[in-house]
């Protein structure tokens, strides 16, 4: 005979791990608590958006990498050279990242909207629209995407300059995106800046696809700092990634409150609970462990009371 209950593990004197079952559960309450899980796992686990994620973090620390290494070069620059290769293929990768997280994003939505006659790809759509019409940067990366597939690859020029800055000038400088290196004894600091450069001139003349950001090109008389167009278009994306998790809500407003009815509050264990088959084969007590997402729960959680506030 077997059955499903939550267990929590415990510490012996001797160090021994210990499973005990704290709450036995009905068939109907292991299958609402199992799907709960599994629903968990599916919205709020590994997703493109952990890509999207993943690669920005990449391309932010190469970036911080390269300004460290200038940062003993006051005078002579080192050769970035080496660091032409690694950056372009992470702009790639952060493209490509872009890319697939909209794409699956949408056919994602568009299923589940065939299957319940829903409008959550709408409500989806409308939040790219808004961030696609308000920053340039999105609208300029999107179809840099395009360009860099077809024609030719990123970091068309490259501009480092190497500065010191008085103290009076610190605060400007910085809350303009400059990195401050406060290296340089006394009042002084080392301001290092790095334009990751494409023309828009030669953007242009050079790719035909580019719908209605041909206009933005052609009105730009200075060259485009790419570094500062994936750092605005992260924040687009995570807004984009808010509004997908919103689409889920009732899913998972169901689910959390699935959680608490069944699970409980989690300061009522001694340890976090699990769900574990318990099979009685005298003797012995066998043990099969589910983990239960509580990490997700949590998040869930968040989520449903923010959607919902």
């Amino acid at each position: 005979m077997s059955h499903w209950g939550l267990v929590v593990g415990e510490r012996g004197e001797d160090g021994t791990l210990v499973f005990r079952e704290v709450r036995r559960l009905s068939d109907d309450q292991f299958e609402r608590l199992s799907t709960a899980n599994h629903m968990f796992r599916r919205i709020l686990g590994q997703t493109t958006w952990s890509v999207v994620e993943h690669n920005y973090l990449c391309f932010v620390l190469l970036e911080r990498q390269l300004m460290k290494e200038l940062a003993g070069h006051s005078k002579a620059p080192l050769d970035p050279s080496a660091y032409q290769v690694p950056i372009t293929a992470s702009v790639l990768n952060f493209l490509a990242a872009m890319r697939m997280f909209l794409d699956q994003s949408e056919c994602e939505l568009k299923r589940l909207d065939k299957v319940d006659n829903g409008n959550r790809y709408f409500a989806w759509k409308s939040a790219c629209s808004s961030e696609y019409d308000d920053y340039f940067a999105y609208r300029f990366l999107y179809r840099f995407r395009n360009y860099v597939q077809h024609v030719g690859l990123p970091l068309s020029n490259w501009d480092i300059s190497i500065s010191l800055a008085h103290s009076e000038e610190l605060v400007r400088r910085a809350s303009s995106g400059e990195l401050l290196l406060d290296d340089v004894s006394g009042a002084d600091a080392k301001v290092i800046t790095i334009l990751l450069g494409e023309s828009p001139t030669d953007l242009v003349r050079n790719f035909n696809r580019w719908s209605t950001v041909k206009a933005d090109l052609q009105s730009l008389t200075v060259e485009i700092d790419l570094a500062e167009q994936i750092h605005i278009v992260f924040e687009c994306l995570s807004r984009i990634d808010h509004v997908f998790r919103e689409q889920f809500t009732e899913e998972l407003s169901l689910g959390v409150n699935t959680f608490t009815e069944i699970v409980g509050s989690l300061t009522d264990y001694t340890s976090r609970p699990q769900l574990g088959k318990i099979t009685r084969d005298r003797p012995l007590i066998k043990l099969d462990l589910m983990e239960l997402e509580i990490e997700r729960f949590l998040h869930a959680e968040r989520l449903v009371t923010n959607t919902t506030s």
